[in-house]
């Protein structure tokens, strides 16, 4: 009576003859689209026999229907195996099976924006790690600890990450979700206003302590310089990394590819994200 699909980064919910099953007062249903993390609703609608809805995005989304009188029909979530990229299940099934021998996960995110979406999400509300959460953005940081103030597996930091720790001008736009140390990627991205204010900044190196064995990037052009300003030592203990490239040039991108891959990781390109691992 009710199909519901993940496919090409969007969701479609398709209904039949739903007369059948359910009494007049009970339809239209209800169909909302909500986010995993804290349960917001993106969007909602009305599904009657024979309907279909569609919405743009399925990362970290639920499905939720309800009938006319608010039963709960059916509610399908979002699952990293079943719904998620490679990408997601690579990270979720390192920390999965690390800890299934015993072996302490512990992982730095850089740039997680409000934590609704991420392939580090899973494993967050899966307790499968420590991670230490870094997040510049003041708005998008308050949101991140309103959304897990109730895990004790993780730290936050709110703080501005650079290789060297130095003052730098930092550029910030709309709500603070497009952020960034190179102005041109954020007027690429960003079509509200944008502010800029020097600050100070914390050095990436300080953060990859010997316990630490994977990292997640995501810090809009320079996450190649980040991983450059690390040692050979810190390399012999990360296992797992994730990090953006789609605001890298050509060059960059393939010039971080083969660091990486000098580095002993195998590697796998996505949609502007790369994920490199043992």
């Amino acid at each position: 009576m009710i199909e519901i699909k993940y496919k090409n980064n969007s969701i479609r919910v398709e209904t039949k003859k739903l007369n059948d099953l359910f009494c007049s007062e009970q339809l239209p249903l209800v169909c909302n689209f909500i986010k995993q993390v804290n349960s917001r609703i993106l969007w909602g609608t009305q599904l009657g026999s024979d309907s279909w809805a569609t919405f743009p995005d399925s990362e970290m989304v639920d499905v939720k229907i309800t009938d006319n009188l608010g039963n709960l029909i059916h509610t399908h979530k979002w699952n990293c195996f079943e719904n998620g990229t490679f990408l997601y299940q690579k990270l979720f099934n390192f920390c999965l099976l690390n800890k299934s021998k015993n072996i302490q996960n512990n992982g730095v995110v850089v740039g997680t924006h409000n934590g609704e979406f991420g392939e580090w999400v899973p494993v967050a509300l899966n307790n499968l790690s420590n991670i230490t959460l870094v997040e510049a953005s003041e708005k998008q940081y308050n949101d991140l600890i309103k959304n897990y103030t109730s895990y004790n597996n993780l730290t936050f930091i709110n703080e501005l990450v650079t290789p060297k720790g130095e003052d730098i001008i930092f550029y910030e736009g709309g709500q603070g979700y497009t952020n960034s140390v190179i102005k041109e990627v954020i007027d690429y991205w960003e079509k509200e206003e944008i502010k800029s204010t020097k600050r100070k900044s914390i050095k990436f190196s300080d953060l990859i302590t010997p316990d630490v064995n994977w990292v997640h990037l995501d810090v809009e052009g320079i996450d190649d310089e980040l991983l450059y300003s690390l040692s050979d030592a810190q390399y012999n203990h990360i296992d797992l990394i994730i990090f953006e490239y789609n605001n890298l040039s050509e060059d960059k991108r393939e010039k971080i590819n083969n660091f990486i891959l000098s580095k002993g990781f195998c590697t796998f390109r996505e949609k502007g994200i790369c994920i490199s691992y043992r």
